[in-house]
C-alpha cells in the first residue's frame, strides 16, 4: 500500500494562483489588444511565473494522487473510475501545455481566461468527480486519514 499523507502543495495553491492570475487579468483589461510578447516585461514575466507554479502544483498533485490510486489497483470495481481519474489527470495537464505552447500566438488576456477556466471550473469539477471519490476510499481503508485531499 502507498504511504499515505499530506501532499506537499495544497489546493489552497490553487486560489494563490488564481488571485494572482486575476490580478493581471484585470490589469491588462486596460489594454485588450496586448498579445504576450508584446505586453510589458512585467506581464509577461507575471504570467510566466503564475505558469510554472501551476505546472509545479499540477505535477505534484497528481503524483501524490496516483501514487495513492496505486493502493486500490488490486481491486477490479475500482480499476475504471481510476483508469477516468488518471485520463483527467492528462486532459488537464495537456490544457496547461497547450497554455504555455500558446504564449507567443495568443494575447495574455485569452491566455489568463484559459488558465483561469483550467484552474478554476475544470479542477473544481476534477475534484469533486474523482478527488473527493478518491478521499472516500482513503476514509474507509484509513478513517484518521479521512480529509488527506483537500475539499
Amino acid at each position: 500500500m502507498a504511504v499515505i499523507g499530506e501532499p506537499k502543495l495544497q489546493f489552497k495553491e490553487l486560489d494563490r494562483l488564481l488571485r494572482r492570475a486575476k490580478a493581471l487579468l484585470e490589469k491588462q483589461g486596460l489594454d485588450r489588444g496586448c498579445g504576450f510578447a508584446t505586453c510589458p516585461a512585467t506581464d509577461s514575466a507575471a504570467f510566466d511565473k503564475i505558469l510554472s507554479d501551476a505546472l509545479i502544483f499540477l505535477t505534484e498533485r497528481f503524483y501524490h494522487e496516483e501514487e495513492l490510486m496505486r493502493s486500490f489497483t488490486a481491486d477490479p470495481l475500482l480499476r475504471n473510475h481510476i483508469d477516468r481519474h488518471k485520463e483527467d489527470h492528462a486532459e488537464l495537464s495537456s490544457e496547461l501545455l497547450a497554455i504555455v505552447l500558446n504564449l507567443q500566438k495568443h494575447a495574455l488576456k485569452e491566455l489568463v481566461f484559459r488558465f483561469q477556466r483550467l484552474f478554476g471550473t475544470s479542477l473544481d469539477n476534477h475534484r469533486r468527480n474523482y478527488d473527493a471519490v478518491l478521499d472516500q476510499w482513503l476514509a474507509e481503508i484509513t478513517p484518521e486519514k479521512s480529509g488527506v485531499l483537500p475539499k
